[in-house]
């Protein structure tokens, strides 16, 4: 239960922020833009459900493992890149919808 409140709280601090370099699972790439960062996830399983409801609604989603030395490993959510924050933004409702059904 400890991981779902965390992903929840990763959800619903959603923000567009400008991108970094990508090493999601379409090989390591250099992402130029604003991208909207959905969450961080313990579960893969669950990062990656999301993913796929964000790609359904034609949403550019990609998935990125985060492993720190002393942390537990993690899943992160992203989408875009955007070429302005203003795009980013456009995507926060849609975004929000889709991690609402997944709860």
């Amino acid at each position: 239960m400890r991981g779902e409140a965390s992903d929840r709280r990763a959800i619903e601090r959603d923000s567009a922020a400008p991108a970094r370099k990508d090493s999601a699972a379409s090989g390591d790439k250099e992402v130029h833009g604003y991208v909207v960062y959905v969450g961080a996830f313990e579960n893969g399983a669950r990062a990656e459900s999301l993913a796929e409801e964000l790609r359904r609604r034609n949403l550019e989603a990609r998935t990125s493992a985060v492993d720190k030395p002393g942390r537990r490993p993690l899943v992160t959510v992203y989408v875009g890149p955007f070429s302005a924050r203003a795009g980013a933004e456009a995507v926060l409702p849609e975004i929000r919808a889709a991690a609402s059904t997944r709860r």
